[in-house]
């Protein structure tokens, strides 16, 4: 299937890389990822209009042997290859900015993500479509964990859930609908 995406969607996903996530010059962005997926474009293509060094790591089994990943600064990966990538013991200490995208986020699988991660790293769930160049929603998953540990004592996410798919980045306007030509639904109610 061809989706054609635009070049404000491109546009306003660099101006958000650059703003909220300081992606630019001095850091190295590792890419776990197909090079025809979508995630491919917003994690090689706009950090090299920011600016940053990119590494294209397509197979998951290298990045597990840890080939790439060396001095990356930012990594993003699908929950499935983040798991591979902590069963290796493969994470770079070099992290500052950690994103899981290309599928949903389990909660077990956000609590052992954040616990490997370098203490002071930013660990991101984002969630988008091909016409928005890749990411149109962004939430904080420590701040997350923090809330579902407060919430439930006896774990900090159940295996039953997920990450929240957060809020719009900058330049993004998301409708959440209980069917695709039904109109938006109240804040806070589960859509699609």
């Amino acid at each position: 299937r061809w989706v054609r995406g635009t070049w404000g969607g491109v546009a306003a996903r660099a101006g958000w890389a650059a703003a909220a996530l300081g992606v630019g010059p001095g850091d190295t962005v590792a890419c776990v990822s197909r090079p025809t997926a979508v995630d491919a474009v917003a994690a090689s293509l706009i950090p090299l209009l920011l600016g940053a060094a990119v590494r294209m790591v397509a197979d998951p089994t290298q990045a597990t042997a840890g080939l790439g990943l060396a001095g990356a600064t930012v990594l993003t990966a699908t929950p499935s290859a983040w798991t591979g990538l902590l069963a290796s013991g493969a994470l770079p200490p070099s992290l500052r900015l950690a994103i899981a995208s290309g599928e949903p986020l389990p909660g077990q699988a956000a609590a052992s993500i954040a616990a490997a991660l370098p203490g002071s790293a930013a660990f991101l769930n984002v969630y988008g479509l091909t016409e928005a160049a890749g990411d149109s929603t962004s939430a904080d998953v420590r701040a997350w964990l923090r809330g579902a540990a407060a919430a439930a004592a006896s774990s900090p996410a159940s295996s039953s859930s997920s990450a929240p798919v957060g809020w719009p980045v900058a330049g993004a306007v998301v409708w959440v609908t209980a069917q695709p030509a039904d109109p938006a639904l109240p804040p806070a109610a589960d859509g699609q």
